[in-house]
């Protein structure tokens, strides 16, 4: 198996940087168009549907890293932003 770990930080640093740096990126600008650079203290429209279930996500990774299963964790966590993203 072909492995270099110069090549796996440069896929993590890639990954981070388009999938979870395009969403703080996106929250940022629409916030501060919208916003005037301020998170507004309001309740979810049930009319839309949410891109993933905090709780459920939550406690999935905690049963993860309970189990030492840290990639799964990390798995679920990028999934949970490129679900946001879409």
């Amino acid at each position: 198996m072909n492995f270099s770990e110069d090549s796996m930080i440069s896929m993590h640093n890639s990954e981070l940087a388009d999938v979870l740096g395009n969403l703080i990126h996106r929250v940022l600008n629409l916030t501060q168009k919208y916003c005037e650079g301020m998170v507004p203290d309001v309740t979810h429209d049930n009319s839309f549907a949410l891109p993933f279930d905090l709780l459920i996500l939550r406690n999935s990774i905690r049963t993860d890293i309970n189990e030492c299963s840290l990639n799964l964790a990390l798995f679920k966590a990028m999934d949970a932003v490129r679900a946001t993203n879409r």
